[in-house]
């Protein structure tokens, strides 16, 4: 019924759209109540980083090991190294936005 009822000054405010979904069944700490479907939640969800290269530059360095750091860094390496690292931190964020983390109050 809100979706028939949906003023069309509103077609393009997301939180509009957010308001006709019914929310899910909640426990006292507001928590989806297991074994109760939720009202709405990502199924698949594909993010990746092909390349990450981080040019760091050294103004004023009191140690030597920052130049070594920055070297490494922009290294093929370090690039590898930071795209893997830069994909595991989007898989594990892709993974809390599909689970049941969201289904709460």
């Amino acid at each position: 019924e809100s979706f028939l009822t949906f003023p069309l000054r509103d077609v393009l405010n997301l939180n509009c759209w957010l308001a006709t979904m019914r929310p899910p069944s909640l426990d006292s700490r507001g928590i989806r109540v297991e074994g109760k479907e939720p009202s709405a939640a990502l199924t698949n969800l594909a993010i990746a980083i092909a390349k990450v290269g981080l040019n760091i530059t050294c103004v004023t360095c009191t140690s030597p090991e920052i130049e070594d750091l920055a070297a490494l860094l922009s290294s093929p390496e370090g690039i590898d190294d930071a795209t893997e690292v830069a994909n595991m931190l989007l898989d594990y964020a892709t993974k809390l936005l599909g689970g049941e983390f969201l289904q709460v109050k």
